[in-house]
């Protein structure tokens, strides 16, 4: 959640509404068009992280089980 959520889909919402925000020209637009990007950005980029997170639970979950698993004993002769 921590990394997920508020990690990435965090730092993507601040840096989609940034680039919007300077892509649109502040103010020469109606101001709830600006609310409207930010609300639809506070929605989508953390849901988008919950799945980027979930995604990389598995991945290490996945990649460290294996090297953690207990192997036979070989002695060298």
């Amino acid at each position: 959640m921590r990394w997920g959520v508020l990690g990435w889909g965090g730092f993507m919402v601040v840096v989609i509404t940034t680039q919007d925000l300077i892509r649109k020209r502040p103010f020469s637009h109606q101001p709830i068009y600006y609310v409207a990007d930010i609300a639809v950005n506070l929605l989508i980029w953390p849901i988008a992280g919950y799945f980027f997170g979930t995604r990389m639970w598995s991945f290490y979950e996945m990649y460290f089980g294996e090297q953690n698993q207990q192997r036979p004993f070989h002695s060298a002769k």
